[in-house]
C-alpha cells in the first residue's frame, strides 16, 4: 500500500518506508504478523476489491482534494494494483467509506508495531 505521497508498506519485502517530505525517506524493516494479515485479507474480500477497476475515483470529487492511495495485492495466483482517489471531505459512498476503512485498519495495524512506533514524524508538510 502506498499512501500520502512517499509512505509504503510492502509486505512481500517486509519493510515500511515513511516520506520525511523535506528530509530523505526511511525505511524499516516490518512484517505483520498472521492475524494481522488474516485481518486485512478478511476486509479485502469482504469489499470484493479484487472486483474494483484499476483506477477508482469517487464520484464527489470536484477538484484535486483527493487522497491518493495505491493498493497492489497478492492473493495465491491473483494480482491486483488498484489506485484510488478518495473525497478528503465527507465519503460520499458505501465504496468511499470501505476504502477509507481498509487504509485506515492498515494504518492502526502499522502503529502498534514497535518499531513503526520509533520512526520520527516528518517535519513539513504536501500542500497541492
Amino acid at each position: 500500500m502506498e499512501y500520502a505521497r512517499g509512505n509504503v508498506l510492502d509486505l512481500f519485502a517486509h519493510k515500511y518506508t515513511r516520506s520525511m517530505i523535506t528530509d530523505p525517506a526511511i525505511t524499516i524493516p516490518l512484517t505483520l504478523n498472521g492475524k494481522d494479515l488474516d485481518t486485512v485479507y478478511a476486509l479485502i474480500r469482504s469489499m470484493g476489491l479484487f472486483n474494483y477497476p484499476q483506477l477508482w475515483r469517487d464520484p464527489s470529487i470536484q477538484s484535486r482534494t483527493a487522497s491518493r492511495t495505491r493498493f497492489d495485492i497478492h492473493v495465491d495466483s491473483l494480482t491486483r494494483h488498484v489506485t484510488l482517489d478518495v473525497s478528503l471531505g465527507e465519503a460520499s459512498s458505501d465504496t468511499a467509506r470501505q476504502l477509507r476503512e481498509l487504509k485506515k485498519l492498515i494504518i492502526d495495524i502499522l502503529e502498534t508495531y514497535p518499531n513503526y512506533k520509533t520512526l520520527p514524524e516528518p517535519e513539513g508538510a504536501w500542500f497541492d
